[in-house]
């Protein structure tokens, strides 16, 4: 072996070997099909609002989507005041979240600066100058995260107190 590829195997291989692949070095589609993973079901997606994005629309295919300049991201937006990785949006069971990738001009929801922020339909998002209104059909309506989860107390506190005043009147009566 020479010294020269000696080289060239030390800039492909990351610590314990690992070998590293830029995008454009793997076959096919092959990082472009692992990107693009289709949510069945979930149609949610960023609306831009305003400044050269108004109704733009990027939809949310994969469970985690990147915005900023870079190349490498999902959302690549040419806007000075976004950072080259600004920030992500990660589904997970409890819906979408927005998470603040150290930006250098923050990630503000409904213009609260916000580090991680579990997202609601209609919620506006801004980075740097840029304005998107987030929008999911699927989830629950309004950020109270309308969840029917939350009436079963309810229920069974109704149908206990129906059945103790059941049982109260049908003693009493007897």
């Amino acid at each position: 072996m020479t010294a020269e590829s000696d080289n060239k195997d030390e800039e492909r291989h990351g610590p314990q070997g690992t070998q590293v692949f830029s995008r454009d070095q793997l076959p096919g589609n092959l990082a472009t099909a692992a990107s693009d993973k289709t949510v069945v079901g979930h149609a949610a997606r960023l609306i831009g609002v305003g400044d050269g994005l108004e109704g733009k629309e990027f939809g949310l295919a994969s469970d985690r989507t990147t915005i900023g300049r870079s190349q490498v991201c999902d959302i690549q937006l040419d806007e000075p005041s976004l950072s080259s990785e600004h920030a992500r949006l990660v589904r997970s069971e409890d819906g979408w979240r927005i998470i603040n990738l150290l930006s250098t001009n923050g990630v503000f929801v409904n213009d609260e600066k916000v580090f991680s922020h579990r997202l609601a339909d209609g919620d506006v998002i801004r980075l740097g100058r840029v304005r998107l209104k987030f929008r999911d059909p699927n989830a629950a309506t309004g950020a109270s995260g309308a969840d029917p989860m939350r009436w079963i107390p309810w229920i069974a506190l109704a149908v206990i107190a129906a059945g103790g005043a059941f049982w109260f009147l049908s003693g009493a009566g007897g």
